[in-house]
């Protein structure tokens, strides 16, 4: 989708709701306030995880647009493994090597790379 600056959302833009996730339903309004107001916020937290959570976000749809759904639609060539239990697979390695210190030299991008596998595990159909 192209963006357009004159298309503003409604509240008939909704997000969709995850089972489990908090059991919430939010409009696109709702959440573009939420993040907006936490981008100005001079409390700190809230800014930081506005901040964390859109540098998550961006780096995940540069990946997508990159690589495709290979995380969330791999091709499974080796593995009849459905995405979910591959997304489970990978989620278990990247804690394996971190608890190891196989990551050390770059311990934080460990940690974004697991953030993001929790993050694309969300994205999945249940």
């Amino acid at each position: 989708m192209v963006h357009d600056e004159t298309v503003q959302p409604t509240n008939q833009h909704i997000l969709p709701e995850w089972e489990g996730f908090a059991g919430h339903q939010y409009t696109a309004d709702d959440a573009i306030q939420a993040i907006m107001g936490a981008l100005v916020d001079d409390h700190g937290a809230q800014q930081a995880i506005a901040i964390h959570g859109l540098a998550l976000t961006m780096l995940l749809l540069q990946k997508n647009r990159k690589y495709g759904n290979s995380a969330t639609d791999p091709l499974s060539v080796f593995s009849g493994l459905n995405a979910a239990d591959r997304m489970r697979v990978r989620m278990d390695d990247k804690l394996s090597r971190m608890s190891r210190g196989d990551n050390n030299s770059d311990q934080e991008d460990a940690y974004v790379d697991l953030a993001g596998y929790l993050l694309l595990y969300l994205t999945l159909d249940p």
